[in-house]
């Protein structure tokens, strides 16, 4: 038995609690007029919009200040969230159109046939929001009962970026005057002559919402009675991590607030919340894995091909980009993935890094190590290559011999291009490494070999930038190392590690 409401004027105006109206709406005007267009004047089948871009960009913001803005041009409105399960968020609208399944013995599907029955016959225009649509199977299951109603105006706020049929309306980071004006607005003690070091913080974060807000804050907290942590402490932890932040202080927003009150927390928590990999398989989280060790930058498909050429990562790119976890540039054919959330996975993934980076590090020393590698048909290829190396040795903390090898390999590179201070900072890297690596195991052969050769590629390198006295003090290293290991093993080349 299905209790329900026999008189429909009895239907509240809103059949759910409205969304938290945002307190700072900053640089989303002309977006928010866009989106009204785009609902109340374009024909055809644009009452559902996706409104889908990375956490922390605004969507949940936009919708919700769309929401409080023109609900009185709607006969009845409604604000769900789906946490991953879009017909479990229909049915929290049962109440406010008058049904009750509390003593019925329907399953949910027949649950949800009913209410559709009640839903798409509300009067046109009706709002409804669905909050955190971010489930592509969950969508695909619920998208053709969505589009049977077309007397709602339906906004579905998503990370998703790809979806056959879905009419999208992106949400973009905010520009660099407007990202400058939310920071000022949250932290208005900023000094004027930091606004270089401030719009560096804003690129540092990919121009995210949510985390200029939260940093912005955090700022305020704890500056509020003299200044104990500046602009320039704050960017210099950044560059490390947004995780790993010297001050940090609770602070309060409306991020995923779905309850009656503001969230209260620091805003590494917060930032950590945004991304949870816990959502990924496997698979799935060792490419993220290695999209956090790559360098912030355009990542094309080739290179990936070269250096990830197990097809088992094909279907992992496909998820990753279609829920939003990496961007990908159909004209450039090339990947990207916001520093914020490669900051979140080096976070999240710090024991399993080393284990992600198993195959590209092979592929890597293996490229850089040919001859072939400074050709010109290769070497274009290859210096991009060489920053995913560097950018790998700088993000793994876990060291071995393999590792070292690629160390190696890329001040070889780097000392055949003719880039002698960037072949010394790898060299002394492979000497820092061996002689860790030695301290825990001072009988390993081949270590010691790794050591004397850091030893002598650093001494080259030393003469060729016309630095007489170190390159001496490296070659005397050097040669009292190989004199140990020559007597110890004589006629035995089999230490060599290449």
């Amino acid at each position: 038995m299905i209790n329900t409401n026999p008189n429909p004027n009895n239907i509240p105006h809103a059949l759910t609690p409205p969304p938290i109206s945002p307190p700072v709406f900053i640089g989303r005007d002309e977006e928010l007029e866009n989106l009204y267009q785009r609902l109340f004047h374009t024909q055809g089948d644009q009452f559902l919009l996706m409104v889908n871009g990375q956490g922390g960009m605004g969507k949940t913001s936009l919708a919700s200040r769309y929401y409080h803005q023109h609900q009185q041009e709607y006969q009845h409105v409604a604000w769900v969230l789906s946490n991953k399960n879009i017909r479990s968020a229909l049915l929290q609208l049962a109440p406010g159109l008058g049904l009750d399944f509390a003593g019925s013995q329907l399953p949910p599907q027949e649950q949800l046939k009913v209410l559709m029955q009640h839903l798409t016959c509300l009067p046109s225009p009706s709002l409804l929001v669905i909050d955190n649509a971010n489930e592509v199977d969950d969508l695909r299951d619920h998208f053709l009962v969505l589009q049977r109603c077309s007397n709602l105006h339906l906004i579905l706020t998503s990370r998703i970026t790809s979806f056959p049929g879905a009419n999208f309306f992106p949400v973009q980071g905010l520009g660099q005057q407007v990202a400058q004006a939310l920071f000022k607005r949250h932290y208005p003690a900023h000094h004027p002559e930091e606004d270089a070091l401030l719009q560096e913080m804003i690129q540092a974060v990919g121009h995210n919402t949510l985390v200029i807000e939260l940093l912005a804050k955090n700022l305020h907290q704890i500056n509020r009675f003299a200044e104990q942590y500046t602009l320039r402490n704050l960017l210099d932890d950044l560059q490390d991590n947004i995780l790993l932040l010297s001050e940090s202080q609770q602070v309060s927003t409306g991020y995923q607030a779905h309850g009656a009150g503001l969230r209260h927390q620091t805003p590494e928590r917060i930032v950590l919340a945004m991304y949870d990999l816990r959502e990924l398989d496997e698979i799935q989280q060792q490419m993220m894995g290695i999209f956090a060790l790559l360098p912030n930058e355009e990542i094309l498909y080739s290179d990936l091909q070269l250096i990830l050429p197990d097809l088992a990562f094909q279907t992992a790119l496909e998820y990753l980009t279609d829920h939003g976890w990496v961007d990908y540039d159909q004209e450039e054919r090339s990947f990207k993935v916001n520093q914020v959330v490669q900051d979140v996975v080096r976070t999240q993934r710090t024991q399993l890094l080393r284990q992600d980076a198993e195959l590209l590090i092979n592929s890597l020393e293996g490229i850089l190590s040919k001859d072939e590698a400074l050709s010109l048909q290769y070497v274009a290829t290859a210096r991009r290559l060489l920053r995913f190396a560097e950018s790998c040795l700088r993000n793994i903390s876990y060291w071995d011999l393999e590792l070292l090898k690629l160390s190696w390999s890329t001040g070889d590179f780097h000392d055949k291009i003719g880039n002698l201070y960037a072949a010394l900072d790898q060299y002394h890297l492979m000497s820092k490494m061996a002689y860790k690596l030695l301290c825990s195991d001072p009988k390993n052969v081949t270590l010691k070999y790794n050591q004397a050769v850091s030893y002598e590629k650093l001494g080259s390198t030393h003469l060729g930038l016309g630095n007489l006295l170190e390159a001496l003090e490296y070659f005397e290293k050097s040669s009292r190392l190989s004199e140990e290991l020559h007597h110890a093993y004589t006629g035995d080349l089999s230490f060599k590690s290449s």
